[in-house]
């Protein structure tokens, strides 16, 4: 029963990846000549723009007449074109990553190996993201049996790497709808991680994932009756990562009233450290939201705050405008706080930089 639930639920990915499977075994020997492969991004995009679904078809195509090389290049690149003109291209991002996956017959090491952070990681987390529903679905692996931490094992050049964090977050993301989005059983499959930070990247991606399936389609793991159910009970050491992505349901729930849901987010019981980081979330929204004409908007709302809350509203802020939308914009709200917290908030905003162009 749970697999006919997973096929219905993920069966458009699947099928993609199985179509990939069958067009990507090989070079048509009939093709002697290979394109230039800036052109071949040039002709997609004009063909295509950020419609994911017919960069998929066209990347299937290219994968018969083209170089190996031709293609990861064509599927990285882009990706980094849309990112030119959207850094919130992450989820059309991922009909690549399953295209990918599939040309790479299902090998999530090989895969991820080829791919590089266009779009917020978008190609790493699509890849990995798949990876168990293919499990079950195309291989027949029963949901208790899957390996859950061999996959990233040797993945980057150590656990704390970037590349293999990535990976595992992918998995935290797979979790979720290999299970149908029951997170609290889920959740409990990163246990299987000995390394703690594993554990924290694996909720994350999970939680991330049971949000996007409530914004995208209004399912997911969520009780309209309790506003943090599941946070409020699950383990104490996933609850830090879940109430950040419950911040967005709180917001939902109000119609996007920020003032409503900080509010709301002040009545979480389970500690001061999860209220704020629901705060986070609302922020990070509203900073989005807000950022194009109105960064004193975003100032007001923060100082509406009580005090202990103001900082790290301003602070989430600011970083939100900083990675999101434009790096040269993210210290503006900076100047439009008082003195003490604009010289903290401008030394925050350097380093947000120095992380950001290293990533």
């Amino acid at each position: 029963m749970q697999k006919t639930i997973l096929a219905l639920i993920v069966g458009s990915a699947i099928l993609g990846i199985s179509i990939s499977l069958i067009f990507s075994s090989g070079l048509d020997s009939t093709s002697t000549v290979f394109r230039d492969k800036d052109t071949i991004v040039s002709d997609i995009l004009q063909k295509c723009g950020k419609d994911d679904e017919c960069v998929f078809l066209e990347l299937q195509k290219i994968s018969k007449t083209e170089s190996q090389d031709a293609v990861i290049y064509v599927s990285n690149q882009v990706p980094l074109e849309w990112e030119k003109d959207d850094e919130n291209c992450h989820a059309i991002a991922h009909h690549v990553s399953e295209f990918l996956l599939g040309y790479f017959k299902g090998n999530l090491s090989e895969a991820i190996s080829h791919v590089g952070n266009a779009c917020g990681n978008a190609l790493y987390h699509g890849i990995v993201e798949n990876y168990f529903s293919v499990k079950v679905l195309l291989e027949d692996v029963e949901i208790e049996d899957l390996d859950v931490t061999s996959p990233c094992m040797n993945v980057g050049s150590s656990t704390e790497s970037n590349l293999h964090q990535q990976c595992v977050h992918g998995l935290g993301h797979s979790l979720a709808k290999v299970y149908d989005f029951d997170v609290i059983e889920a959740v409990k499959r990163c246990d299987e991680f000995e390394n703690p930070i594993d554990q924290d990247r694996c909720s994350d991606g999970l939680f991330m994932e049971n949000n996007n399936e409530n914004f995208n389609h209004g399912g997911g793991s969520f009780d309209e009756k309790n506003i943090f159910y599941p946070c409020d009970v699950v383990d104490e050491k996933y609850k830090f990562r879940c109430y950040f992505y419950q911040g967005y349901y709180v917001l939902r729930q109000n119609d996007y009233s920020y003032q409503q849901s900080f509010e709301n987010c002040k009545d979480i019981t389970d500690g001061e450290s999860y209220v704020v980081r629901c705060i986070h979330a609302v922020s990070q929204d509203m900073a989005i939201q807000f950022y194009s004409n109105d960064h004193a908007k975003i100032v007001q709302m923060c100082e509406e705050l009580d005090e202990k809350y103001q900082w790290e509203c301003i602070r989430i802020s600011s970083n939100a405008l900083t990675i999101y939308i434009d790096p040269d914009i993210g210290d503006d709200l900076c100047y439009l706080v008082e003195k003490e917290l604009s010289e903290k908030c401008l030394d925050n905003w350097d380093e947000v930089i120095k992380q950001h162009n290293t990533v």
